[in-house]
């Protein structure tokens, strides 16, 4: 089969294939990601060093204090809880050093997780729970008052994060070289998570992960951020900022699918963000690349344009190489800004969308506004689901199935903009 090489794509089928070599032998050594990563844990460089710090505290988890934790974790989910392999667990939190513990002991029973938004609205997380069906909901003390919108709570299991991190910590004696960290048996194409998209652009879905698409996951990042090593040591080792929710597929990929499998530090910064509060954690503990979303680009360059000298000059002097911004795209104001304030560090883009909306107005409702229909839905959803632009159409193309036909729907938007711009 004729195929172009240089970019994987087959002319015969119209497929494209990754160019890169597989981690077919990542897969196929571990039956789950737990299996994958766990054992990384006890590499004699690996035992004592970081894992997660809280930056607000400065409490932190060693990694082998992050593989004891996911275990204990385990034990008393599945002989409390009655968590067995194949149930979903509904894991309602916000960022913390204890986030990536609870999904491995999840996972490392064979029971799928699908994390939520603490950001959801209540019927936005009764939504996903009446999909995902979850068998038991933890959950983080202050958000358990969100739990009252999910149908038939009462006849579901409820842990609080907060008395299972007690309960777990009375098993600190246990003998972790004898107890099996992972449940026997769970194979690579087992469902290991079900994550929801954003919902900016429709209906949150969920997507099925398997455990070797998780593996596979992590091995990619791997290679892509330091070339593969297998949790080898990587020179002086890199510091990452956390500032991006881990309950989304890049917080989670990033942190617990990331940085824990290649045995990097992650310093956490909890709460909403803040310039100056993330700043602070660069400059504490030696941060060497931060991930965020755009948002938090446009305050961080609009925070230090307005520094004084001293501030710039002390920006400098920190350890900060690499910043890496998903989600949606930067404008070019946006992007020149950064560098300005940020000469000495990278700034990388993934991709995405920026979260907008197209309208056809009804008969007689010629009067609505764009600033009415943004008022509106900032009303109905969480705070990243708002949308920044209203574009009003005749109609919504769609195909004979009736699926939107969203490259058309880009293409009147481009035309809008064309014909602005000749005003």
């Amino acid at each position: 089969m004729d195929s172009h090489l240089a970019a994987g794509y087959c002319a015969a089928t119209g497929i494209y294939r990754s160019t890169h070599l597989a981690a077919g032998a990542a897969i196929t050594a571990s039956s789950s990601f737990p299996d994958y990563i766990l054992p990384r844990m006890l590499l004699p460089h690996l035992t004592a060093r970081p894992a997660f710090i809280d930056a607000a505290t400065g409490a932190s988890l060693t990694f082998a204090g992050l593989r004891r934790l996911a275990i204990l974790a385990a034990r008393k989910l599945a002989a409390a809880a009655g968590l067995r392999r194949g149930h979903v667990v509904l894991l309602l939190s916000p960022n913390s050093i204890h986030f990536p513990a609870l999904s491995l002991a999840v996972l490392s029973l064979g029971a799928i997780l699908s994390p939520a938004n603490p950001l959801l609205t209540p019927d936005e997380l009764a939504a996903q729970a009446l999909d995902s069906d979850p068998f038991l909901l933890l959950v983080s003390g202050d958000l358990s008052h969100k739990l009252n919108s999910i149908p038939d709570v009462n006849n579901r299991v409820v842990v609080l994060i907060e008395q299972l991190l007690l309960a777990a910590a009375d098993g600190e004696k246990l003998d972790f070289d004898v107890i099996p960290a992972v449940e026997e048996g769970i194979g690579g194409d087992e469902a290991a998570m079900v994550f929801y998209s954003s919902g900016t652009t429709g209906t949150s879905k969920g997507v099925v992960s398997t455990h070797g698409n998780v593996i596979a996951a992590a091995a990619a990042l791997e290679r892509a951020w330091r070339g593969g090593g297998g949790g080898g040591v990587s020179g002086d080792g890199e510091v990452y900022g956390c500032v991006v929710p881990m309950c989304h597929m890049f917080g989670f990929a990033c942190f617990v699918m990331g940085t824990a499998a290649m045995g990097e530090t992650a310093v956490v910064v909890g709460g909403r963000f803040s310039p100056g509060k993330t700043m602070e954690a660069v400059e504490a503990y030696g941060v060497t690349t931060l991930l965020a979303v755009p948002p938090m680009i446009v305050k961080m360059a609009r925070a230090a344009a307005a520094s004084s000298p001293a501030t710039a000059t002390a920006r400098r002097r920190r350890r900060l190489r690499h910043v890496v911004s998903s989600g949606a795209p930067l404008q070019r104001e946006h992007v020149a800004r950064f560098r300005r304030s940020f000469p000495d560090v990278k700034l990388g883009q993934a991709a995405g969308e920026i979260p907008m909306a197209y309208v056809v107005k009804k008969q007689g409702s010629s009067h609505l506004r764009k600033d009415e229909v943004i008022s509106f839905v900032r009303s109905k959803v969480a705070p990243y689901k708002r949308i920044r632009k209203v574009v009003f159409v005749d109609s919504i193309p769609r195909s004979p199935s009736g699926k939107i036909l969203r490259r058309q729907l880009k293409n009147l938007l481009q035309g809008s903009i064309q014909e602005r711009s000749r005003m």
